[in-house]
């Protein structure tokens, strides 16, 4: 666990009963204060703006409205090992925000709860009193701080992840999360909330990251290459084992149940895989379907739904190759999820040098944009486009200029390269060799720009990257 390093910003110095006035880096200034007696009204209206989801975050329950017993407690703190924290809009005096922390008697750890009101989130409000919260602690003498979140509170965790926090299962519970960080007296500056820019990579654009792995097959190559990417993002990962089901006895009558081929070695494998990722050093979700082979393309199109990046492995980690392109087809038509299929024995690693194959057409857009969120700040990208005299509407401005520009204003360089081929099966071909000419560490493009029963046909760029590729691709539709 790294620690956690919150140096105050100047104009937010806390007095001696540390209430102060915090600024987001949106402007909005805002006082907080420790909670009085006599604040039960002021709360109780504030807990009315909160949404009923965000209330069941905060109390771990069910509840839809906060009775005036808990009120109470909550305005009744002792200001030792217990303290509340409540911010105001200074234009009417409301309560906006709350946050509370509990200690043991240690002082070895603590545990905080944030609560914003509805009309005020997406503001920076959480990130500016959180961080009070970890001064106050620090100052203190509390040396961990701790919070417990559903797991689908995705955004809570992401506030916490970017402040420097870790997640990790919480022991006894598969629905809830310990996110948790040490803190320190070093200096760092937390006001530089991470810069949605592509020139700041403290925020991850990749949060989180779904491996498809065949139940039928190895699955320990795949497995460690979805942990090393999902580390190198700070994502979290999920884990999706699908595994062939096959009727080998039915009774027509209806007199016996039906047998199925699967089902144990699909178990053997799932708790094979979760056994694997019990001592990960991330939060992973394991989760597996036994099911037809005619149904699981299916439920990779659902399971990718939610995920910022789909990871398929290599031919070699899949026993059946034809499921394997299925699946990849669920998610990218689908699922409408950024894949990413890597060749054996590739090793994830920061994307620096990407080679992006560029047509103007839209599924080449969605390519980008899933390189964007993949690449380092800096990163240099090759934009090839092969017959640019096919490629492009006439009269549209000169090929790639306009993706040039785009890649720009995200941190990232990039040049045209020009090509021209010999045959319309090819183009896989000449991006692939581009892709190792230029040691790129990925190969960009966007997937099935035209129909997949045509491609299924005569072939295809898309379905021959998918089916064998000696470069890793990213692919969006």
């Amino acid at each position: 666990m790294q620690p956690l390093n919150l140096d105050c910003p100047p104009d937010a110095l806390p007095r001696r009963d540390w209430s102060a006035t915090l600024t987001t880096r949106t402007g909005f200034s805002f006082p907080v204060r420790p909670v009085q007696p006599g604040d039960e009204a002021a709360l109780a209206d504030f807990f009315k703006h909160v949404t009923p989801e965000d209330l069941r975050f905060r109390f771990l329950s069910g509840i839809k409205q906060v009775s005036g017993a808990r009120l109470v407690e909550m305005t009744h703190v002792d200001h030792k090992l217990t303290e509340h924290f409540v911010a105001f809009d200074p234009s009417h005096g409301g309560i906006i925000a709350s946050a509370m922390l509990a200690a043991d008697d240690g002082r070895d750890k603590a545990e905080v709860a944030v609560s914003i009101d509805a009309r005020y989130k997406n503001r920076g409000i959480g990130w500016m009193l959180l961080g009070h919260v970890a001064r106050y602690a620090r100052a203190h003498g509390i040396k961990r701080l701790q919070s417990i979140e559903r797991r689908e509170n995705h955004a809570a965790i992401e506030l916490e992840h970017d402040i420097g926090f870790t997640a990790r299962p919480y022991p006894g519970d598969n629905e809830l999360v310990l996110v948790e960080a040490e803190l320190s007296s070093e200096h760092t500056d937390t006001t530089a909330r991470p810069s949605l820019l592509r020139t700041d990579r403290t925020r991850p654009m990749l949060s989180d990251i779904l491996a498809l792995v065949d139940g039928a097959a190895p699955t320990g190559a795949a497995l460690d290459v979805a942990l090393t990417l999902a580390q190198l993002h700070h994502a979290h990962l999920g884990v999706t084992v699908l595994t062939e089901r096959f009727l080998i006895f039915g009774d027509p009558m209806g007199l016996y149940s039906p047998a199925y081929a699967g089902d144990e070695d699909h178990r053997a494998q799932l708790a094979a895989v979760r056994a694997r990722m019990a001592d990960a050093p991330i939060w992973v979700d394991v989760r597996g379907y036994c099911e037809d082979p005619a149904v699981l393309p299916g439920v990779a199109n659902v399971e990718g739904r939610l995920a910022d990046l789909v990871l398929i492995g290599a031919n070699e980690d899949w026993s059946d190759q034809r499921l394997r392109r299925r699946v990849a087809e669920a998610c990218l038509l689908g699922a409408r999820v950024p894949i990413l299929l890597p060749p054996s024995s590739w090793q994830p690693a920061p994307i620096r040098h990407a080679v992006l194959g560029w047509n103007g057409s839209a599924e080449a857009a969605q390519a980008a944009k899933a390189l964007i969120a993949i690449a380092e700040p800096g990163a240099q990208v090759y934009v090839v486009i092969v017959d640019a005299g096919t490629s492009f509407m006439p009269g549209s401005s000169a090929p790639g200029n306009d993706i040039v520009r785009h890649l720009a204003c995200h941190g990232l360089i990039a040049d045209i390269v020009s090509l021209a081929s010999k045959h319309d099966d090819e183009i896989e071909v000449l991006l692939q060799q581009e892709t190792l000419g230029r040691k790129a560490d990925l190969l960009v493009v966007g997937g099935y720009g035209h129909s997949r029963f045509r491609e299924t046909l005569m072939g295809g760029t898309t379905r021959k990257l998918i089916e064998n590729s000696a470069v890793p691709v990213l692919m969006a539709h």
